[in-house]
């Protein structure tokens, strides 16, 4: 990318570690509905998304903090300052610990002293089972977030890659594991429990290889500060507002389609937007890679350096995914036919609006990078929350008059609302006439 020959290494490194994770991103989404569905059948696979989808919102304990503590390792990677590193490192882990057992608890209380399923239409999944595959799930997040802690120390030692190669890694294992329960007729519960157990191993496997490798970033509150805590405390509040859209856009969308539409539109809705967001994997393959690395340059204050490589992931992102999608486009309803071996009643309508949407995103997704990387996200942020959160309003509108079709229509507007917000803070924040 025209950077030094140890930069372009790490990126290559980078991009080849995060492609595996797409890859297996994909193999997890595209293999996942053919199986459940042929295991389970369309109406069980459909609550079991719905179910799933539930969890993620755990994520939010984080509150952004292990995203700007890395932010804030890798900015000091340079200096070496280690006792900086090791107080930032552990008031992270201790404040994060604490923020999951705050939700975590009355979260799961909740679920076992009320009815779930019928707030949420499920008829299959219900009582007892629905409660334990809850509990599990919920667990399996708390376990993911302490993944993303034991990373952090291979990000300030710049072993992004190798971090994110093993995290996938483990990815995969739980993944093939769950997925075995399901063929040899295990239940919901089953499958929750062989995520949760793998989970558990694997950050077992991460903490022992950090040990033998004599980090001296180490789990533990000696070198917490409640002051350092309350200065990741406030760029996290503001980076929290990227899971929270999130979960608006891709959870919440579940959800709502799920009470209007029924089990059945959310198990097409799913299979629909998995296929269009494979041009986001590749983008994103490529721009997680670049992103310690603008934290790097940033922290060395070699702004030139940061500059090319975000135009860089801006033409890398045009070229790869309107020929993704163009591809997409060409090939649609009998890949999809093919991929969940199945012949579904098609909405063509809606599969063209969401590769639409795929499109928009890929454009901006690199100038929110450039934001994130540098802890200067504090404006798009608020953006990004808003908007995806208001997205619901007129998808809840749409699929009242349009069905399916309406929540296309909601998200392709969101993510041209994004785009905009996206280029203005972008220029606001790094002072420049175009990205």
């Amino acid at each position: 990318m025209g950077a030094p020959m140890s930069v372009r290494r790490r990126i290559v490194q980078g991009i080849g570690a995060n492609g595996f994770g797409q890859a297996v991103t994909i193999l997890i989404q595209l293999a996942s509905v053919p199986i459940l569905i042929n295991a389970w059948g369309l109406d069980l696979y459909g609550e079991w998304v719905i179910l799933s989808a539930i969890p993620s919102y755990l994520t939010l304990s984080d509150v952004g903090l292990t995203t700007i503590a890395g932010n804030q390792l890798a900015l000091l990677a340079e200096t070496r300052d280690e006792r900086r590193m090791s107080a930032i490192y552990q008031s992270a882990w201790a404040l994060v610990t604490l923020l999951s057992c705050a939700v975590l608890v009355p979260v799961v209380a909740t679920i076992w002293l009320t009815e779930p399923a019928r707030l949420l239409g499920l008829t299959r999944i219900t009582g007892t089972t629905l409660d334990l595959a809850l509990l599990l799930l919920f667990l399996h997040v708390a376990m993911s977030i302490q993944t993303g802690i034991l990373q952090l120390p291979f990000r300030a030692t710049k072993e992004n890659p190798f971090s994110v190669a093993l995290v996938n890694a483990i990815r995969l294992l739980e993944w093939s594991a769950a997925t075995a329960v399901v063929l040899l007729g295990g239940t919901v519960v089953d499958m929750a429990l062989a995520f949760l157990a793998v989970r558990t191993l694997g950050n077992a496997g991460m903490w022992a290889i950090l040990r033998r490798r004599a980090s001296v970033l180490r789990l533990g509150i000696a070198d917490a500060r409640p002051r350092i805590m309350r200065e990741l405390l406030r760029p996290s509040l503001a980076s929290m507002g990227f899971p929270l859209g999130l979960a608006f856009t891709l959870q919440g969308f579940v959800l709502l389609i799920g009470s209007v539409v029924g089990a059945g539109g959310v198990a097409l809705f799913s299979v629909y937007r998995t296929f269009a967001r494979v041009p986001i994997q590749v983008a994103t393959s490529v721009n997680q890679a670049v992103w310690p690395e603008l934290s790097y340059a940033f922290g060395a204050n070699d702004a030139p350096k940061a500059a090319q490589l975000v135009r860089k992931m801006l033409q890398f992102g045009a070229i790869s995914s309107a020929g993704a999608v163009l591809v997409a486009f060409l090939l649609g309803e009998r890949v999809i036919d093919w991929w969940v071996s199945k012949a579904l009643e098609h909405s063509p309508r809606l599969l063209i609006v969401l590769m639409l949407t795929t499109l928009v995103h890929v454009c901006w997704q690199p100038l929110w990078v450039a934001q994130i990387a540098t802890n200067r996200h504090t404006r798009f942020a608020f953006w990004f929350v808003t908007i995806s959160a208001l997205s619901l309003v007129p998808g809840w509108l749409l699929l009242e008059d349009f069905d399916l079709n309406g929540a296309g229509y909601a998200i392709l507007l969101s993510e041209c609302l994004l785009a905009t917000a996206a280029v203005v803070t972008f220029k606001r924040s790094f002072r420049v006439a175009s990205p």
